[in-house]
């Protein structure tokens, strides 16, 4: 059977709710991550200081001597520039005491919540995947799919990284080249660099969108993955876009839809309003969890529909020819 948007939206909410076990792991993880991450970052003793940065006019407490009637403002306006610089000057220093001390825990932080998410990703995607073809998974192939895909998936991290390094670039050199021409042109050269970077970043999204299940589901290498995607997502791209655009929509409107009633507690306020602000809040974060492993069916199914009824390759450019 072809993909479809409604066959896959409809297989990504089978998939999640028969993803319980899953899904328990994915959020029992993110939370031991988090609390180790945590627990490194209070071993680095970050000044409280540094969580409330300066504000302008909020640095003189203490009553000022009363200026010359000739100049108060004046007067006033120096005394208060002279506090400010002095507060950012102090926030400054303590800053770069802190982070003299604490980047190589920073940077171990760093190396753990990105793989924390590289394996947790695969095995997201492995055990999904076989509930989308199968039914059913056993929760061993959370742990089996990420540990199998983890060196490759790192590697499409990291390529990531690169090309959006060389993005950074390329951005920053044709700002220099805007600054050198006048305002006006300056103006629609943003204006169309904007666009176009827009543009392409969502025609990208959509032809990378089967980049890590191929890693994960077909064992391909991070650039055998990517042109693998290019490949699926060939002739699909506006039904690609609208299952995504679906998904995004049935997200935004479950999100509103708590969102408005977390706002009508806070309103009515109290120890009920708090509590059930609260609850909402906890609430809100497992919809998320589900959602996501709605939408990650749905594409893993529109994977698995497209990757089945592509054309298998003729026994002649199967094996070489005899003789």
């Amino acid at each position: 059977m072809g993909p479809a948007i409604g066959r896959s939206i409809g297989a990504g909410f089978r998939a999640a709710n028969r993803s319980w076990a899953g899904l328990g792991l994915l959020v029992a993880s993110w939370a031991a991550v988090w609390a180790v991450s945590a627990l490194l970052m209070l071993l680095t003793k970050m000044p409280a200081e540094l969580l409330r940065p300066p504000q302008p006019g909020a640095a003189v407490t203490a009553p000022q001597p009363v200026a010359p009637a000739s100049e108060p403002e004046a007067a006033a306006e120096n005394t208060q520039d002279r506090a400010d610089r002095e507060a950012v000057e102090r926030w400054t220093r303590t800053a770069g005491e802190w982070l003299g001390r604490a980047w190589p825990v920073m940077l171990l932080v760093l190396a753990l919540l990105l793989a924390a998410n590289t394996w947790l990703a695969g095995g997201q995607i492995g055990y999904l995947s076989k509930i989308v073809q199968d039914g059913n998974a056993r929760l061993a192939e959370f742990w089996q799919a990420g540990t199998r895909a983890f060196p490759a998936l790192l590697g499409a991290w990291l390529l990531t990284a690169g090309v959006a390094l060389a993005g950074v670039l390329v951005v920053v050199l044709l700002s220099l080249i805007a600054n050198a021409v006048p305002a006006v042109v300056s103006g629609v050269l943003g204006l169309l660099m904007a666009l176009g970077a827009a543009v392409a970043l969502v025609w990208l999204a959509v032809r990378l969108v089967f980049w890590y299940p191929a890693i994960v589901i077909a064992g391909a290498g991070p650039v055998a993955g990517l042109k693998a995607s290019f490949q699926a997502t060939r002739g699909r791209w506006w039904s690609l876009c609208g299952l995504i655009a679906l998904l995004g929509v049935i997200f935004f409107g479950i999100s509103m839809l708590l969102g408005v009633i977390e706002g009508l507690a806070n309103t009515a306020g109290g120890g009920a309003g708090r509590g059930l602000g609260i609850a909402i809040n906890l609430l809100g974060a497992a919809v998320n969890f589900y959602l996501g492993f709605v939408s990650l069916a749905a594409v893993l199914r529109f994977y698995a529909d497209v990757t089945s009824s592509a054309p298998a390759p003729s026994a002649q450019t199967a094996s070489p020819a005899a003789g």
